[in-house]
């Protein structure tokens, strides 16, 4: 009997969904350091919104870093700490 990994059954889970015409969702977030799918034709559902909302969530903070990031970058007496 062959042994299967998690990797193995998640492959073929994702593909019986692409099968079936439900492309599953990439969350952003992990459960134990392994990505998390999503398999559902409501986009409306309760793991959907959350899933939009943390996106969102996650894009704003990533945009103040950035904008912070921008504001030592752009001065050149920025000190060498601060700039690392």
């Amino acid at each position: 009997m062959v042994e299967r990994t998690d990797g193995d059954r998640q492959r073929r889970r994702n593909l019986a969904d692409v099968a079936s015409g439900h492309v599953p969702r990439l969350l952003p977030w992990t459960t134990d350091g392994k990505r998390c799918l999503l398999s559902t034709d409501d986009t409306g559902g309760y793991l959907s919104r959350l899933a939009d909302d943390m996106e969102a969530e996650q894009l704003d903070i990533g945009e103040d870093v950035l904008r912070e990031a921008e504001k030592v970058l752009d001065d050149p007496l920025s000190p060498h700490a601060e700039v690392r």
